[in-house]
């Protein structure tokens, strides 16, 4: 059976500049009644600790405040660097080629795009673009409620690994 832990932001004893916390720490008791203490560390994950019961006992001029496992998790997310993330989780992304209504061939294709959720959950979409590489861009959307015309035709990885090369070689020959 998992434990159940409780969440603490160890801060600067009258943080009253909203600076944020410190660390994070959790609280767990196992089946034998012995309560423990952890913090989380960046490189090491959750370790045991001393810094909660400083802090609930005033000492070291922090204090503890309880907070929910969701703003714990986004405490560790911030610390790992993914809070700020918007790729997805899993590194996958659907690709599809912008093309005319009446082709269909990847030798046709205005642009690639490639769309995904991110770990926020919103819809994402990049372009293709020889000189800046992936941008943002709002073509899924544009072409489907029809501000702007043709059509999106799924492709793989491979093939749009193949489109930047098509790309490559037109600019080669102009």
């Amino acid at each position: 059976m998992d434990p159940e832990y409780r969440y603490y932001a160890i801060s600067s004893r009258g943080n009253v500049v909203g600076i944020g916390p410190t660390q994070v720490c959790r609280r767990w008791v196992d089946e034998t009644g012995k309560t423990h203490d952890e913090v989380y560390v960046n490189e090491s994950g959750w370790t045991p600790t001393t810094e909660l019961a400083e802090a609930e006992s005033g000492g070291r001029g922090t204090e503890a405040h309880v907070i929910s496992p969701v703003t714990a998790s986004a405490f560790v997310d911030v610390q790992e660097g993914r809070g700020v993330s918007y790729d997805p989780v899993d590194g996958k992304y659907d690709h599809f080629a912008w093309l005319d209504d009446d082709k269909s061939s990847l030798d046709d294709a205005w642009r690639i795009i490639r769309t995904w959720t991110s770990p926020q959950g919103y819809h994402l979409e990049n372009t293709y673009t020889i000189d800046s590489g992936w941008v943002r861009s709002h073509v899924r959307e544009d072409v489907q409620d029809a501000r702007k015309g043709g059509w999106l035709m799924p492709i793989t990885d491979e093939d749009a690994e193949r489109y930047k090369e098509i790309v490559a070689a037109r600019r080669r020959q102009a």
